[in-house]
């Protein structure tokens, strides 16, 4: 119950936190044309999601090593899941010494 209630509350923090950023950034999006172009005089530079935008979606530059360490990173993830999953299900050793052959 304790480590729920504690979840909980770092949840509402974090989101707390997002809320208060995206709010921000919601207000400075909505300004009016003019106040824009006003603005964008004074300010050499994006900031806020705009700035971060060109790093997320720039395409990486060795793509093929990229993908072959995605792809095993993924794989060896489910397989430490599925084995923890019959490990859990104490379904892979029913007596000592057997691996599930019967």
């Amino acid at each position: 119950v304790n480590s729920f209630m504690l979840c909980l509350f770092l949840v509402a923090v974090v989101g707390v936190i997002l809320m208060k950023t995206l709010k921000k950034d919601f207000a400075r999006y909505s300004m009016a044309e003019a106040e824009e172009l006003y603005n964008m005089d004074k300010a050499a530079d994006d900031i806020g999601w705009k700035q971060v935008g060109g790093d997320v979606f720039r395409r990486p530059t060795s793509l093929h090593a990229f993908c072959i360490l995605l792809s095993a990173g993924s794989h060896i993830a489910v397989c430490v899941l599925v084995v923890l999953l019959l490990c859990c299900c104490n379904s892979s050793y029913k007596q000592r010494g057997s691996t599930g052959t019967e």
